[in-house]
């Protein structure tokens, strides 16, 4: 190191040199390091489908006996990856003694006047909450077949029957 005759500009250099000096030794000490957790949650949700029933179905001009009307569909519309998920049907007036499968129909004051169940391919299905159908991953439409049963010497009259679908996600 060559010491100029200015004091001030040798006690410059000194000074840049030891601070090159000291900065270049703290950069070779191991540096100070501060860390910790952070716990992060989240729920995830698996995406649901949505059931899409239509509010009111008129099943036209009835008579005595037996009649199968045109299928009513229920949709079941489901996003990618959705839960899997069933379809459960609760009617109110369930006839006793069907099984759980049919509900009466009934007019203004309540009095039972026909029988109505419904078939999906075929099969009649249960009206009491305690089997389900329609079972699935996917967006699908299920077709249920309403079948109505009049007695002869019924009165005639408007009539209905109730049945309410919860789609579950077992």
């Amino acid at each position: 190191m060559r010491l100029n005759k200015n004091p001030v500009k040798g006690i410059l250099t000194v000074g840049v040199f030891l601070a090159t000096a000291l900065t270049t030794t703290s950069a070779a000490q191991a540096p100070y390091q501060a860390w910790t957790h952070i716990l992060l949650r989240a729920d995830f949700v698996t995406p649901r489908c949505n059931l899409i029933v239509p509010p009111e179905v008129n099943l036209g001009v009835l008579s005595p006996g037996e009649k199968a009307h045109n299928p009513v569909d229920i949709t079941i519309s489901c996003p990618p990856g959705a839960a899997n998920s069933v379809l459960y049907a609760q009617g109110a007036n369930l006839v006793s003694g069907s099984n759980g499968e049919r509900v009466s129909m009934v007019n203004a004051v309540s009095q039972p006047l026909a029988d109505l169940w419904l078939k999906e391919n075929g099969a009649n299905i249960k009206l009491d909450k305690t089997q389900s159908f329609c079972d699935g991953k996917i967006t699908r439409v299920c077709k249920l077949s309403p079948v109505t049963h009049v007695n002869q010497g019924t009165p005639p009259g408007e009539i209905y029957a109730m049945v309410n679908f919860s789609l579950v996600f077992p």
